[in-house]
């Protein structure tokens, strides 16, 4: 222990994370919780610690210290414990979050509640088109994901206009007669495209849509309201693609 006294918080972290002793690991917080740890280094306990009891008191301890949004938000990035990220987004859900911090409440916590009071918050709060093609991409809640895309189509003029089903049906059949035409490195190039370039190219309301807002991101939030339950495959790569555009095309 006297060696522990003379270890700098930065050196006491690093035991807490990366020691294979439990008794030494416990120590190290001990000794840490008297010596008034940064935020910060707490939020990396939160995050590389595999110990659960300690990441609970690295947190209650963080809780008491008026965490920022920011470093809530970090926690409900990294921490791999989910009761932890639901603690820090009910938390973050008191202190004005922006809409951009609530984006990280929808994607990361588990609670049902939790994530339904943020998107009534957002709701509130003018999302953007891009924060509501977000929800598309990461949240897991499917009712959610309905009310964004309810939302993006609204505002975009398109509500009504959307066949789902049969535009991605066209665009396997499509693609997978000639599977060079899929390039999921870029929205567009040439004769080849992305998964939410070929919307744009084969269906003319996205295409408007895309052309109305520009390149790139008017792709993206393009292909995002005519190909909302595919929106999680906009950056993944041609084999993964080409893998769901098969299983489609055998439907």
């Amino acid at each position: 222990m006297d060696n522990l006294n003379e270890k700098t918080n930065s050196e006491l972290v690093d035991l807490i994370i990366y020691s294979s002793f439990a008794d030494l690991k416990n120590k190290a917080w001990e000794l840490l919780a008297t010596k008034l740890p940064a935020n910060s280094e707490l939020t990396y306990i939160l995050r590389w610690c595999s110990d659960a009891d300690l990441k609970n008191k690295a947190w209650e301890l963080l809780a008491t210290k008026l965490p920022t949004n920011s470093e809530l938000t970090y926690i409900l990035r990294w921490c791999s414990d989910a009761d932890l990220k639901n603690k820090a987004g009910e938390l973050l859900a008191t202190k004005s979050p922006t809409n951009s911090e609530l984006t990280y409440i929808l994607e990361y916590c588990s609670d049902a509640d939790l994530k339904n009071k943020a998107w009534e918050l957002l709701a509130t709060k003018s999302p953007t088109n891009s924060e509501l093609t977000y929800i598309l991409r990461w949240c897991s809640d499917a009712d959610l994901k309905n009310k964004a895309w309810e939302l993006l189509a609204t505002d975009l003029g398109v509500l009504g206009k959307v066949n789902e089903k049969a535009l991605i049906k066209e665009i396997a059949e499509t693609v997978l007669s000639r599977p060079e035409s899929l390039n999921m490195s870029k929205w567009h190039c040439g004769t080849s495209h992305c998964l939410a370039g070929w919307a744009c190219v084969l269906n003319p309301d996205a295409m408007q849509v895309e052309k109305n807002i520009g390149r790139e991101e008017g792709t993206r939030i393009a292909g995002s309201v005519f190909l909302p339950s595919y929106a999680n495959l906009f950056y993944e790569d041609n084999d993964k693609v080409l893998e769901v555009l098969t299983a489609i095309a055998n439907e």
